[in-house]
């Protein structure tokens, strides 16, 4: 009998574990999101010191997703900064650290404004590394903006608009980790490349593209303008043959542009 009444309990035992394994109810475990958060609709204000159009724009369509109140867009002082930066203007230093996690930047600074009436607790001022935040990036890594083939393809379109001679493109996406883009061309003499260096220049302007420096322009020979992206490199005959880009780009593939070549097909090509 002794026997039956221990097993009797263990069975008992065992039968009250199991419900209520049952029918107690099981916690979900916690989800860690690996989105970002903000505190609050942050009041920002973004700069473009970078040169290329649209890009302020589109930063801020992005930041707006997050719930970030993006109040105004604007030009910084000059398009000469090589990093993105997010400053912190009313003393709360978190707020900065929030939009710059937001962005994918690690460069926060904080610059308390002396201006009662401002409104904006953080400025963002877009730097030439605008293409590697993690903001601008799908699911993928592949950035979402199409402002490289924009640029080359109106480069292209101005210098054949001033007869430039032997134009070609280089592809260096696969060659080269500071640029996209080399387009060469010939002038033919001081006033010819200057026509082309003008065409270049004051027509991406008129687009909102401002390259980044301009070298050379006074001595005509070789001037070099940078689209950051792209770049491009306006020689006297002379000058281009010594230096000879072609040759020391040699693996990367060259794309010969005729003066007849159809725009249209300057901008799909791959």
């Amino acid at each position: 009998m002794k026997w039956l009444w221990i097993l009797g309990g263990l069975l008992i035992t065992c039968l009250v574990f199991a419900a209520k394994t049952f029918w107690e109810p099981q916690t979900a475990p916690d989800v860690v999101s690996d989105v970002p958060q903000v505190s609050h609709n942050i009041r920002v204000e973004i700069l473009n010191g970078c040169g290329t159009g649209g890009v302020a724009n589109e930063i801020g369509q992005k930041l707006r997703e997050f719930g970030i109140d993006v109040m105004t867009l604007g030009n910084a002082e000059n398009f000469n900064f090589p990093e993105t930066i997010v400053i912190d203007r009313m003393g709360k230093i978190e707020y900065a650290q929030q939009v710059a996690n937001v962005l994918g930047t690690p460069n926060v600074i904080q610059q308390k404004t002396p201006d009662p009436f401002r409104i904006e607790e953080v400025t963002v001022i877009i730097g030439r590394d605008y293409q590697g935040l993690k903001i601008l990036k799908s699911k993928e890594g592949v950035h979402l903006s199409d402002t490289t083939e924009i640029v080359r393809s109106a480069c292209i379109e101005h210098l054949l608009s001033r007869k430039a001679e032997d134009l070609i493109a280089i592809d260096l996406r696969q060659t080269a980790d500071f640029v996209d883009y080399f387009i060469i061309c010939t002038g033919t003499s001081d006033v010819h490349v200057r026509a082309l260096a003008d065409a270049v220049i004051e027509g991406l302007k008129a687009d909102g593209q401002h390259p980044y420096q301009v070298e050379g322009y006074d001595i005509r020979k070789w001037v070099l303008i940078d689209f950051f992206d792209i770049v491009v490199h306006i020689f006297q005959r002379e000058s281009r043959q010594f230096y000879g880009l072609e040759r020391l780009w040699r693996d990367a593939p060259i794309e010969h542009i005729e003066d007849d070549v159809l725009m249209d097909n300057l901008i799909h090509d791959p």
